[in-house]
């Protein structure tokens, strides 16, 4: 997770799936400016898709960042993995606790990027590690977000309906639907954000897809080099 030194009493934090980050996309200057313009929307935000085991890649954005804005540190922070005692997973979620300086609420962060060929089974395995979460970040305020690849080809309506992170009334998906996270031209709601905890309704009163190819005026070859996915962000109030 990469966080930012920030002031004030609303943080914007986002998940955001860079689609194969390594030292190839490092290469491409007009890439890495917008990404640079991106992560300085957030105060704190999950990066997924990182395909660099040097961290080299890693290294090289925080550097870009912290270059355009050097009195707002952006770092890297490491999490304690969670070790869940669910299998089905071919990505481990993580879980991590942030507490908010100003009001003093503690959450649990639940990243998970779910595998396209079995969005069903991993996410109502989630459902029970939010149990373990709760526990090991020792709160039951949760964000659980990520690109969870559920919409459109890769889970029925009727399946996600289904899903017990759906059924259970106590879990809030504020990515609804009908919205758009991918770049191309046909609009899924890969990306979600799900709350749990009556104290996150105040705190996180709305999710939305940040549509950085409308924002930079980019068209869609230019988009999509930077990414397939559009970052979903929320502000922490």
């Amino acid at each position: 997770m990469g966080l930012r030194a920030t002031s004030g009493q609303t943080v914007k934090s986002a998940a955001f799936n860079v689609q194969i980050f390594g030292k190839e996309k490092v290469k491409k200057s007009d890439v890495m400016k917008i990404l640079v313009k991106i992560f300085l929307r957030y105060g704190g935000a999950i990066i997924q898709e990182i395909r660099d085991k040097s961290d080299e890649a890693i290294n090289a954005l925080m550097d870009a960042i912290n270059t355009a804005s050097p009195t707002d540190n952006f770092t890297v922070h490491g999490y304690a993995s969670m070790v869940t005692k669910q299998t089905e997973f071919e990505r481990s979620p993580d879980c991590f606790s942030l507490t908010a300086k100003w009001s003093g609420v503690r959450m649990g962060y639940l990243a998970v990027h779910v595998s396209p060929k079995s969005v069903a089974k991993e996410l109502d395995a989630l459902y029970y590690v939010t149990k373990e979460c709760e526990s090991f970040a020792n709160t039951p305020n949760l964000v659980l977000l990520g690109d969870m690849n559920a919409d459109c080809s890769y889970i029925t309506k009727q399946a996600r309906d289904n899903l017990l992170l759906r059924k259970d009334k106590k879990y809030e998906w504020r990515i609804a639907d009908t919205m758009d996270t991918t770049v191309s031209d046909k609009p899924c709601a890969y990306d979600r954000v799900i709350t749990k905890g009556s104290v996150l309704a105040g705190l996180i009163p709305t999710a939305n897809p940040f549509n950085f190819r409308a924002e930079y005026k980019l068209d869609l070859p230019e988009a999509k080099r930077v990414s397939d996915h559009y970052p979903v962000e929320f502000d922490i109030h």
